[in-house]
């Protein structure tokens, strides 16, 4: 399978995977079957909680870092 990923986004891959002390591969071959293993509770949640583009929040980077990091200790 081909990703593509801008630069920033494997930039960002990169870190989220230094700081869980895997390849980027690994982290995201263990993103991926998280998802998997929580597809109906993952894809209930999003769709209940689903808004329009303005209502979208964003989290800062440090943010996003820890709740990757933290979703790939499970």
């Amino acid at each position: 399978m081909d990703l593509n990923l801008t630069s920033d986004e494997r930039a960002q891959l990169e870190l989220i995977a230094l700081h869980a002390a895997k390849t980027p591969a690994q982290a995201l071959l263990e993103a991926a079957k998280f998802l998997l293993e929580h597809d109906t509770d993952s894809w209930e949640w999003m769709r209940r909680n689903q808004r329009g583009p303005s209502h979208q929040t964003f989290l800062r980077d440090d943010e996003l870092d820890a709740r990757f990091a933290r979703m790939l200790r499970r």
